[in-house]
C-alpha cells in the first residue's frame, strides 16, 4: 500500500520537520509519498489526482479541519481510498468526536501499523461535501472573522473563535429562516443552524452532543432567536453540549435532509470550518462514506 501524506504548507516550517523525520523513521522511503500544498484548494488537487490511479492508497491528511474538508472532497468518489487524520493544525475538531483517542494518539504514526477502521459518514451540501458540520447562522460569521484573529492563536487555539465571536456579536445575530428538516417545515428567527456528522465545531463547541460519524444519522441543532447577554451565558454550555436541556430555544432533530426554503439573496454556508457561499441550500446525509483509518495506541 502507497502511504501518501499530504501536508498542509501553513503549518510551521520546524513542526513540519520534525514531522518529516516521523515519517521517514518508520516508513520505508518507497512506500510514501510527501505532497505539500501550495495554495488554497492544493490538497484537493492532490488527493483527487493521486486517487485516480485506482491503486489502494492511504492518504494522510496533515493540517486542521479545512485539509480534512478539501481530502475528503478530492477522494469521495474512489473506493480504494483509505482516509487517516494527522491533526496538525489549530482546532482539530473532528477528531474530538473520538472520546478513547487523544490528538497525540493521531500524530504518533507508530499508532497507524495496525489501525482500526471505520466507514464514516459524509455530509453534502449542494455539490460539497462534510465529514464533520455543516451550518448557516452566527456560526458562519464567527468561522468568517476568526482569520482576523489567527494572530492570537499562540495564546491558545480556542483564542480566536473567542475573539471572532465578540467581534460577530457587534453586529446583528439572527436571520429569519423558512427551513425544512425531514417532514417540518419551520419559520422562524434562528442564531444557529448546525447540522453535524461529528459532535464538535468552531474551537471545540458541541452543538449535537448525540451525533455519530458511523451511524447513517445527521444530527440537527437549532437555536432560536438569543439575545447578546443570553448567548454570553449559554456559552459554555454550548461547549460542554449542555445546551440542549434548553427546549424553549433549542430543538434537536436526527433527519437526513435539511433545506432552506427561503433564501436569503445569498446563503453563506460553513462546512468543516471553510465557507462557501450558494443561492440555495440542502444539506443531506450522503450515500457516498469514506474508509476512515483511527490510530490503534
Amino acid at each position: 500500500m502507497k502511504h501518501v501524506f499530504i501536508i498542509n504548507s501553513q503549518i510551521k516550517k520546524r513542526k513540519r520537520m520534525k514531522f518529516y523525520n516521523s515519517i521517514r523513521s518508520i516508513y520505508k522511503e518507497e512506500d510514501i509519498l510527501i505532497k505539500e500544498t501550495s495554495y488554497s484548494g492544493h490538497a484537493k488537487e492532490i488527493a483527487k489526482e493521486i486517487s485516480s490511479t485506482d491503486e489502494n492508497i492511504r492518504i494522510y491528511a496533515c493540517g486542521g479541519d479545512g485539509t480534512i474538508h478539501q481530502i475528503v472532497n478530492g477522494i469521495k468518489d474512489f473506493s480504494k481510498v483509505e482516509l487517516a487524520i494527522i491533526p496538525l493544525g489549530t482546532g482539530n475538531d473532528f477528531i474530538k468526536s473520538f472520546k478513547s483517542l487523544t490528538k497525540k494518539d493521531f500524530i504518533n504514526l507508530n499508532n497507524y501499523q495496525h489501525p482500526h477502521t471505520i466507514t464514516c459518514n459524509l455530509l453534502e451540501a449542494n455539490e460539497y461535501y462534510a465529514i464533520n458540520t455543516a451550518s448557516i447562522g452566527l456560526d458562519v460569521k464567527i468561522a468568517q472573522n476568526v482569520d482576523k484573529f489567527k494572530f492570537f492563536s499562540f495564546l491558545g487555539s480556542a483564542i480566536p473563535y473567542y475573539l471572532g465571536l465578540l467581534y460577530s456579536m457587534m453586529h446583528s445575530l439572527t436571520s429569519v429562516y423558512k427551513i425544512r428538516v425531514g417532514e417540518h417545515i419551520l419559520e422562524d428567527e434562528f442564531t444557529f443552524l448546525v447540522c453535524g456528522n461529528g459532535k464538535y465545531y468552531g474551537g471545540g463547541y458541541c452543538p449535537v452532543p448525540k451525533a455519530e460519524v458511523n451511524d447513517d444519522k445527521m444530527d440537527i441543532c437549532l437555536i432560536k432567536k438569543v439575545t447578546r447577554r443570553k448567548i454570553l451565558s449559554l456559552s459554555h454550555k454550548y461547549k460542554l453540549g449542555t445546551h440542549t436541556a434548553y427546549t424553549s430555544l433549542v430543538s434537536t432533530y436526527q433527519e437526513n435532509e435539511f433545506e432552506v426554503l427561503s433564501p436569503e439573496k445569498e446563503i453563506v454556508v460553513n462546512l468543516d470550518g471553510e465557507t462557501q457561499v450558494c443561492d440555495s441550500l440542502k444539506i443531506k446525509l450522503s450515500d457516498k462514506k469514506v474508509k476512515l483509518i483511527l490510530p490503534n495506541p
